[in-house]
């Protein structure tokens, strides 16, 4: 999971044992706070207000028209061409564009207008099943679909389907979907949802099988390598490999937050709520600085640093965030340094 979840952190500050009590109490409390409240889902869930099936048609009505106006373009020849790209290309890139567009603003437009109690919200954001793509595509619409990456290209002759006239490029025509499960499809947009869809159950099966030879590749590759006493990386005939693991000696398994080796925001948040200044001896953005010079400068500090200078670089540059909020707050309560370390002394 992710490395700034609460079992993670509880995982490498506290152990094995007390993540585990802390998951045991919370899957029982979550078991009987679900049989004593219940937890459904239901089609008026999904149910579109008008407020957002108006936005919604509104988007796609303008959405097409740029279309058009750019498939109007391409037909008398006056299409900005993209670098790289002939005509046809460069209506592709840009008609994908546009439609996507489409997609994400009405998706958006229906997350924002589904109340925080909504259930296929609360799934989508606790991350137990679904995402917000599913919930747009059950409210909104569907929007473009895509085979190898691209529109929907003629599989008949000059068109897609015996539905639409021949070499027709409007986005209806090749793939668009502008209806949600909710409202329903008509024929050529399932046809068109099929196609798609067809192509992300083949890709699971083939990648399944890549990855894993891949995988398989990796491991052989790499099964004699092992780290060494002295920090170095050799093979079963103690070749060096890397001097140093990695290049900077970090244990991947280790990395905090965003995989830095500390995750310093909530270190020190840490500290402020477990380690409180009862005296409350507020530096000032001077004396802060000056502390933090000679604390990085100092032998133990410097002991710890890994190879290189972007963890130092880190530190420095979160202290020195640290003091630029301090000087806001004295800027905000108009507070004078030189008064405050006249009083200090």
């Amino acid at each position: 999971g992710s490395k700034k979840s609460l079992f993670y952190v509880l995982l490498r500050e506290h152990g094995s044992q007390e993540a585990s009590r802390c998951m045991n109490r919370l899957a029982k409390l979550s078991a009987n706070y679900m049989g004593e409240r219940g937890f459904s889902i239901g089609v008026d869930d999904v149910t579109p207000s008008a407020v957002v099936e108006g936005f919604k048609a509104g988007l796609v009505k303008d959405g097409c028209a740029i279309a058009d106006k750019n498939i109007d373009a391409f037909n008398r020849g006056r299409l900005e061409l993209k670098p790289g790209c002939n005509a046809l290309q460069s209506l592709e890139s840009e008609l994908t564009g546009v439609l996507g567009k489409v997609r994400e603003a009405a998706g958006k437009m229906a997350m924002e207008k589904l109340p925080w109690e909504n259930a296929p919200r609360i799934m989508a954001e606790c991350g137990s099943k679904g995402s917000t793509i599913n919930i747009s595509q059950m409210i909104a619409c569907l929007g473009q679909q895509a085979v190898d990456g691209k529109r929907i290209q003629n599989g008949f002759v000059n068109r897609t389907l015996p539905h639409f006239k021949p070499d027709s490029l409007y986005p209806a025509a090749k793939g668009f979907v502008a209806n949600s499960f909710y409202s329903g499809l008509t024929a050529t947009e399932f046809f068109f949802h099929t196609m798609g869809g067809r192509e992300g159950l083949v890709d699971t099966a083939v990648k399944t099988a890549q990855t894993g030879y891949m995988a398989r590749r990796l491991m052989k590759a790499l099964e004699d390598l092992s780290m060494h006493y002295d920090n170095s990386v050799r093979n079963s005939e103690s070749t060096v490999v890397q001097f140093t693991y990695g290049d900077d000696g970090l244990d991947p398994a280790s990395m905090e937050g965003d995989d830095r080796p500390i995750e310093f925001p909530r270190v020190l948040k840490h500290i402020l709520n477990t380690e409180p200044d009862e005296a409350r001896n507020m530096l000032s953005p001077p004396q802060l600085r000056e502390k933090i010079r000679c604390a990085l400068a100092g032998k133990d500090f410097q002991s710890l640093l890994p190879a290189g200078r972007q963890f130092l670089d880190e530190v420095q540059e979160f202290l020195e965030m640290r003091a630029k909020e301090l000087e806001s707050m004295y800027e905000a309560f108009e507070l004078e340094e030189s008064e405050e370390e006249e009083e200090d002394e």
